[in-house]
């Protein structure tokens, strides 16, 4: 898998309230859902999150870490499969669930290049109420070109990366597109030309911005 906000002065006020932080608050949508492209295209994912005005800001400090920490709270990490106890890296990453027609990271059909804005974001400073648009990632045509048909992309994430002392990671998302694979919220392209239509697939996998390192994994249902 660009937030700082005025801690303090948030803290004084929610303290005056009475009231705990709100944990971060956002939504996920994309920017251009439906389309027709060549065989030969590259599709880029264009993404707008929007943080609800009542969520805790999102930030990262100088190394990518979060800051503060809590702002990956004890329940996300045990639903992610992680212990509380034992997190040494904290980050901000994307995460693809690619079980649609699509495909996932190295295709075929599509190969998944993810953008750089979200990958472990150094200084990220986003405040509640922002709106951010970015470059989610591109699909390229595996080998250069795709069958034509309807391709389609459910879910596209932002979420919480950590590792543990044994250096395993884990990831819990704070924000999705499409969660359960809605067709109502789906991206779809529509490639014209060529003869052969592509077969959806119905695995559910998760690929991960690569922080260093990268990875997939089977997505863990929460």
């Amino acid at each position: 898998m660009k937030t700082i906000f005025k801690t303090a002065l948030l803290s004084t006020l929610l303290a005056f309230a009475g009231q705990a932080p709100a944990g971060v608050i956002a939504t996920l949508t994309f920017d251009s859902p439906t389309g027709i492209v060549g065989p030969n295209d590259a599709i880029p994912i264009f993404l707008t999150l929007t943080l609800d005005a009542k969520s805790d800001p999102l930030k990262t400090d100088a190394t990518g870490a979060l800051d503060p920490r809590s702002l990956l709270t004890d329940a996300a990490i045990l639903a992610a499969g992680g212990d509380p106890a034992d997190v040494t890296r904290t980050l901000i990453n994307v995460g693809a669930e690619c079980g649609a027609s699509f495909g996932c990271n190295a295709g075929p059909p599509y190969d998944l290049n993810f953008g750089s804005m979200f990958i472990g974001p150094l200084n990220l400073d986003l405040l509640p109420g922002s709106v951010t648009p970015f470059l989610f990632g591109t699909f390229t045509p595996t080998g250069g070109t795709a069958a034509p048909g309807t391709y389609t992309f459910f879910n596209a994430e932002l979420g919480f990366q950590f590792s543990d002392s044994t250096n395993k990671f884990f990831f819990t998302p704070f924000a999705q597109t499409c969660p359960g694979q809605n067709l109502d919220c789906a991206f779809t392209r529509t490639v014209v030309g060529g003869t052969t239509v592509p077969e959806p697939t119905s695995l559910a996998l998760l690929g991960i911005g690569a922080v260093g390192l990268g990875f997939t994994r089977r997505k863990r249902r929460v």
